[in-house]
């Protein structure tokens, strides 16, 4: 049980035991821990909570927003989920609601059943920590006549369809960047959160824009890239695009387009031509992960003894101590060898020690 434990007077017989050495400050996700850090993982999508369980916690937190879908027919790739990195995050007792966005899905077609608008890719869904929130990705674009459908805004721009000249869809201030450029025959990359998608460049369809690396897990990771354009095999651009790094899912000429990587925010490709076979790629899901200094002082105890963890920590007794023996007569009373590393300070009563012999190591 979490908390402390003060006794007057415990007869034991048997052994003692705390499961847990390390008794943090709050709970919940996924518990890790890095050198002196405690780390809250949460992959979930949909709602979780982070639990405080007294005072407060300074916190860095990392918010990643779930990745745009990809566009249908030759359409633009999905744009990375907004992210978005906190060091200053003071967190107080109680519960913060915690979010985990999902994919943005492809667009809606007989092939893949997907959700949302005619033929573009949905956005991703937010994700948030208490008051702080990523959004989506944007859907990228598709094909059509004469101009094209664009991306759409969100967390970083979804890339345009085949035809839609101009920059793709907008990201939002400090979370992500805009999408690619379409061009014919071939859809724009969608944007990551550390650079625009790219534009069509015959042969090659639009690559998805770099996602951010962030070192809050103990390993350096890349969140939130954005999809590969997709495009047509017969045309004047013939390569589809590469996601980019950080989950951005490549695009694809005849056949699914690849999904953005899930828990990383990354954008789904863009579908090739085919109606019924180049199908768009799904967003991959978002993540939120919290880290704080470890300050338990917690001590370990079980049938092999106690270790206390933490130099800075106290343990008091206020009855008799024995060691080697079960019926202690004084304060301290130690049947065996003792030895100490160090001074041995005693105040009163002065005069001779009656103790047996000492020996000098």
């Amino acid at each position: 049980k979490a908390g402390d434990l003060t006794v007057d007077n415990l007869t034991l017989y048997g052994k003692l035991e705390f499961g847990n050495a390390n008794v943090y400050p709050a709970s919940g996700g996924t518990i890790t821990t890095n050198g002196n850090y405690v780390i809250h993982t949460f992959t979930t999508v949909g709602t979780n909570s982070f639990i405080v369980s007294s005072g407060s916690v300074t916190c860095d937190v990392l918010v990643v927003a779930g990745g745009g879908g990809g566009g249908h027919e030759i359409g633009g790739g999905g744009g990375g989920g907004g992210v978005i990195y906190s060091n200053t995050c003071v967190v107080s007792e109680g519960v913060s609601t915690v979010v985990v966005g999902e994919g943005g899905w492809a667009a809606t077609t007989v092939a893949n059943g997907g959700n949302s608008g005619m033929f573009q890719g949905s956005n991703g869904g937010d994700s948030g920590f208490g008051s702080i929130t990523a959004f989506g990705g944007g859907g990228g674009g598709c094909y059509s006549e004469p101009s094209g459908v664009a991306g759409r805004n969100g967390g970083s721009g979804g890339g345009n369809g085949a035809n839609a000249t101009g920059v793709g869809g907008s990201g939002t201030n400090d979370q992500g960047s805009s999408g690619g450029s379409g061009g014919v025959y071939g859809g724009g990359g969608g944007g990551g959160a550390s650079a625009a998608g790219g534009n069509v460049s015959a042969p090659n369809a639009g690559s998805g824009g770099a996602g951010m690396a962030c070192s809050i897990s103990g390993s350096s990771i890349y969140y939130a890239g954005g999809g590969g354009g997709g495009a047509i095999t017969y045309a004047n651009v013939t390569v589809a695009g590469t996601g980019g790094i950080g989950g951005g899912g490549d695009g694809n000429n005849y056949g699914p387009a690849e999904a953005g990587t899930d828990n990383t925010g990354g954008g789904g490709g863009g579908a090739g031509y085919n109606d019924y076979v180049s199908v768009p790629g799904k967003g991959g899901s978002g993540i939120v992960i919290v880290r704080y200094l470890n300050t338990s002082t917690n001590a370990a105890s079980s049938i092999y003894g106690i270790n206390q963890n933490s130099a800075s920590a106290t343990n008091i007794f206020l009855g008799k101590v024995g060691i080697g023996t079960n019926s202690p007569s004084e304060k301290l009373h130690v049947v065996g060898n003792s030895r100490f590393d160090g001074t041995v300070v005693l105040t009163s009563p002065a005069g001779d020690l009656p103790m047996g012999v000492f020996t000098n190591q």
